[in-house]
């Protein structure tokens, strides 16, 4: 036991003298290093999320007003598109049969609107009865078969849009708008249609600049790509959430990972008032952060650089200061106080027993010592915790200092979670009621230990007494302050047990 003591006490006490003993200069230095370090990372980090957001906000904002600005062109056409089959409807049902001069008419207004490519009026049973372009080979049967029967089964006379669609490979793409006819009494007449170039919008987009990832598409509500740029997957379909979003929304900005090619994109989009269409004008983030990743790049090598330096040379100056506290240093080691408890450290309750016993030769008196071991701490620290162990050891050893009351008296820690008690003058007599006195001092701490029998933290000690018959016996009295402790286990713990040498002098 005694040697175990030992051990411990001198592994924790070198490593808690070496830390203590550091200079407080240095540990200032080191923490303004620190310090100013972290202040220049926070604030590289802060710019730096402050110009990502600035960058995102711009590339939104431009986005959005592009996105308004390109649904109002469509919505421009579309109108107009709108007004040509509404005059062109006039035409079939108020005017004479449509003939030469109503196809005249349609030809006509097909040169002087370049965006339709051909303007077609059919009756209720599918046939062209006009057509502005005769030799026109763009005729998508199927398409007006499903126009004609949309406008059998909606007796709304308002612009019906379709598409886009072509006869093949070498053909245009085209979108289609409609009107139903109907006769004086009613019923379904049959169609007028004209057929918007998916090409223009094409060539309206071409110039428009959205960085070399970004893209614009005009979509219809049900997710049909009717144009986009770059000119790829038109006719395509996506039913993700941006359809459903631009439905429940007439402007917004979301950001999303393309179905199509997997690139992330700000989406900015702007719903037609009045046509069922939505305008997406997507600016990939690569491309509007490019700017941003290059000044922050920089500045972060210029933030690294610089706390390199500063550490470096916080380093270099504590080097020459633990050089110029070698002295100090060394003195801090020999410190005669415990870290963690404050009271006397192993070191110098070894030189003052041996000078006490000394003195006891001398004047003839009786020197005891108390060794005090607390009770199954090996299980209190496996269920409470290391942190909670040091603590109870903090308390402990304030509850044997404040029961030990006159300026000679000596508490100090023997080793790890073994504490002594150097009593100069004292009896075996005294010596016991002092160690009850500890004792039940730290029963009535009332601390938690479930791996004792009263459940409460208790402790055994040893006591001994003795009149040194020769200026070196402090050996003898720990030997025989050892022995009385693990009698006081070996006896159920929680008590103390006098050596049998103390029986002489008590």
């Amino acid at each position: 036991m005694v040697d175990n003591g030992v051990a411990g006490s001198g592994t924790a006490g070198d490593a808690w003298i070496a830390a203590f003993g550091q200079n407080s200069l240095r540990t200032l230095l080191t923490a303004g290093t620190i310090l100013v370090c972290l202040v220049l990372c926070t604030t590289f980090l802060v710019d730096g999320t402050r110009d990502r957001e600035v960058a995102v906000t711009a590339a939104g904002r431009a986005a959005a007003n592009l996105a308004d600005s390109l649904a109002q062109q469509v919505s421009d056409t579309l109108e107009a598109t709108n007004c040509a089959l509404f005059g062109l409807a006039e035409r079939v049902t108020g005017g004479p049969a449509p003939g030469d001069s109503l196809s005249q008419w349609m030809a006509m207004q097909v040169m002087m609107v370049p965006r339709l490519h051909q303007l077609l009026v059919i009756d209720e049973r599918g046939n062209v009865r006009a057509n502005s372009d005769a030799k026109s080979a763009d005729l998508d049967l199927s398409r007006l078969h499903d126009l004609l029967s949309h406008h059998r089964r909606d007796a709304d006379t308002g612009m019906y849009l379709s598409g886009p669609a072509r006869n093949g490979k070498a053909t245009p793409w085209l979108i289609f708008a409609s009107r139903r006819i109907d006769r004086a009494d009613g019923r379904f007449a049959g169609v007028v249609v004209a057929e918007l170039e998916v090409d223009y919008f094409k060539r309206l987009y071409e110039h428009v600049d959205v960085g070399p990832h970004g893209t614009i598409a005009l979509v219809s509500d049900g997710g049909t790509i009717m144009v986009r740029k770059p000119f790829a997957f038109v006719g395509s379909t996506f039913r993700d959430h941006r359809a459903r979003t631009s439905q429940s929304n007439s402007t917004g900005l979301i950001l999303t990972t393309s179905p199509f090619d997997g690139i992330a994109r700000l989406d900015a989009f702007q719903r037609l008032t009045d046509y069922p269409f939505t305008v997406w004008v997507s600016v990939a983030q690569d491309d509007f952060l490019a700017q941003w990743r290059s000044a922050a790049q920089a500045n972060g090598i210029a933030v690294t650089l610089m706390v390199t330096m500063i550490g470096l040379l916080s380093v270099g100056l504590g080097t020459q200061i633990a050089k110029r506290k070698k002295a100090e240093e060394s003195l801090s080691r020999l410190a005669l106080f415990d870290g963690l408890t404050s009271v006397a450290n192993r070191r110098r309750f070894d030189s003052t027993l041996e000078a006490e016993a000394k003195r006891a030769h001398r004047d003839g008196s009786t020197l005891a010592l108390l060794m005090i071991d607390v009770d199954n701490f090996k299980a209190y620290n496996d269920n409470y915790g290391h942190p909670g162990g040091d603590a109870i050891l903090t308390t402990i050893a304030q509850t044997i200092a404040a029961n030990v009351l006159r300026p000679n008296d000596l508490t100090a820690r023997y080793g790890g979670e073994e504490f002594a008690v150097i009593l100069p003058a004292t009896s075996a007599a005294h010596a016991v009621v002092i160690a009850e006195r500890i004792r039940t001092g730290v029963v009535n701490l009332n601390m938690p230990h479930v791996g004792t029998p009263a459940l409460v933290v208790t402790v055994s000690i040893g006591v001994a007494a003795l009149a040194p018959r020769t200026s070196n016996e402090s050996a003898a009295l720990i030997r025989e302050a050892d022995a009385a402790l693990y009698e006081s286990k070996s006896a159920g713990r929680n008590r103390w047990s006098l050596g049998p040498r103390g029986a002489l002098v008590i």
